[in-house]
């Protein structure tokens, strides 16, 4: 213990190891906080203005507790899906499809055209056996990403878990 006492001792500020020595300790412990740091995801989700709102610059209303989110959501492997779209004429497009995420109150579905809001889908998994019946959506949003649209869809009506568990 008196040998390290001494070496301190013998130290000045003027040294230039003493400098050498803080500057190497200082960088590895800078790295080491550079490398652990975690990449931010940067997402943008532009929406368009809800005619709605007022435009006097006054807040928006502030959704009610009992208005939100009543089912988590799942994410998972995209699940393959089939969507059937009868227009007003009767005529009925079919659709491929990829459910992104789901809950008990509905799905996120992934498609190659937009499906305006509001209008009612017929959807069917890909995979899922011939007497699986159709299921019945609401498209509560639709917005453009990248290569595809996203659509919210809410259930028309609740499902069983033996349904549900056929969206992945």
């Amino acid at each position: 213990m008196d040998s390290v006492t001494r070496w301190l001792g013998n130290l000045s500020f003027g040294d230039p190891i003493l400098w050498l020595v803080a500057a190497v300790s200082f960088g590895i412990v800078l790295a080491f906080m550079l490398m652990s740091r975690k990449p931010v995801a940067q997402t943008y989700i532009i929406v368009p203005p809800d005619p709605d709102l007022p435009t006097d610059g006054s807040p928006p209303p502030i959704a009610r507790y009992d208005e939100r989110r009543k089912s988590i959501r799942r994410e998972g492997m995209p699940t393959p899906l089939t969507i059937f779209d009868v227009n007003a004429k009767g005529k009925t497009y079919t659709y491929e499809a990829y459910v992104l995420d789901r809950s008990s109150g509905g799905i996120k579905v992934a498609i190659d055209k937009p499906i305006p809001v509001g209008t009612f889908l017929d959807v069917r998994p890909t995979n899922a056996p011939d007497t699986f019946d159709k299921v019945s959506l609401i498209v509560r949003s639709c917005r453009e990403t990248q290569d595809y649209f996203v659509l919210g869809c809410e259930f028309e009506k609740p499902l069983d878990i033996s349904q549900l568990l056929m969206f992945g």
